[in-house]
């Protein structure tokens, strides 16, 4: 029985097949082989030596390049870092980086990096909020009254209508929907032109631009970011962020830090949350007020 064996070199897929004679694609081409206990491939015109053992060598491009059959290896493409488990795997170092091959159908280098092409293109999940200097959103009342500068003639810098440039979706828990057509914002609704979705477990019309829905924010979010569009805005509250960040959905934190102690109210992230490392994006202060942007830092398989 032949034995499919793909191999990524120069981010390209190079299948060969095992057994008394096969071929090589490699750029689109076939090239012939033939494989005993030692044998050859032709690249480009060119011979290139292999011998298979429990460790052997392949001659590419005039260097030795070693390889060994391990259960466990890794892959670097493009300078990302990609773990690998299976059964029958090894390693090729071409050109100071590592390519995995395996002796299955499906290569696990060109899935991980078909992934990471479809993360790419996903769209940006964003939380955009203020909170007070001890990490509260609302007071103990659950108003939001305190959220300003430190002077009342102070400068401002109008950091909100630079972030929903880039926002055509919004998404909130019910309660911090009721506090702004309520509170904040009875006679308007302030998120016109985007698509809003309040979570509730409650009955509530929908119209073109608000739709309430009892769905899971998770379930939902992971839908709604396949999607085409631009980013997705977390606006609150504490519950929603907390879920979503638990689950390490949030990619960015826009963080508005006001001069302000409450000492009690409603907490932004729950003292019993699981760590998330963040890389800091950028900075700026005016009138008192700390604005930080992070984004979620990229574990060692870049996703």
């Amino acid at each position: 029985m032949m034995r499919k064996i793909f191999m990524i070199i120069h981010d390209a897929d190079f299948v060969f097949m095992e057994g008394n004679g096969g071929s090589c694609t490699i750029h689109g081409r076939d090239f012939a082989f033939k494989e005993e206990k030692r044998g050859f491939c032709t690249i480009h015109g060119r011979d290139f030596a292999f011998k298979e053992e429990k460790r052997g060598f392949c001659t590419i491009h005039g260097r030795n390049f070693a390889f060994k059959e391990e259960k466990r290896g890794s892959c670097t493409i493009q300078g990302r870092n990609f773990a690998f488990k299976e059964e029958k795997r090894g390693s090729c170092t071409i050109h100071g980086r590592d390519f995995a091959f395996k002796e299955k159908k499906n290569c696990s280098c060109t899935n991980q990096r078909r992934k990471i092409e479809e993360w790419k293109h996903m769209r940006e999940i964003s939380l955009f909020i203020a909170m007070s200097l001890d990490g509260y959103i609302a007071d103990s009342r659950g108003s939001v009254d305190w959220l300003n500068g430190q002077t009342e003639d102070g400068e401002m810098i109008d950091t909100y209508s630079l972030f929903v440039r880039d926002v055509d979706t919004v998404v909130m828990s019910w309660n911090t929907y009721h506090q702004i057509v309520t509170e904040l914002s009875p006679e308007q609704w302030v998120y016109e032109g985007m698509k809003t979705y309040v979570f509730t477990h409650s009955k509530h019309p929908s119209s073109e631009e608000i739709c309430f829905t009892d769905r899971e924010p998770e379930e939902l979010l992971r839908e709604l970011r396949q999607q085409a569009g631009k980013k997705i805005w977390v606006c609150g509250g504490a519950n929603l962020v907390g879920q979503l960040r638990e689950k390490g959905m949030i990619d960015e934190y826009y963080i508005s830090v006001i001069p302000t102690l409450l000492g009690s109210g409603i907490r932004l992230f729950e003292e019993k949350s699981t760590e998330q490392r963040l890389e800091l994006v950028s900075t700026q202060n005016y009138n008192g007020i700390v604005e930080l942007v992070y984004k979620r830092r990229k574990d060692p398989n870049g996703v």
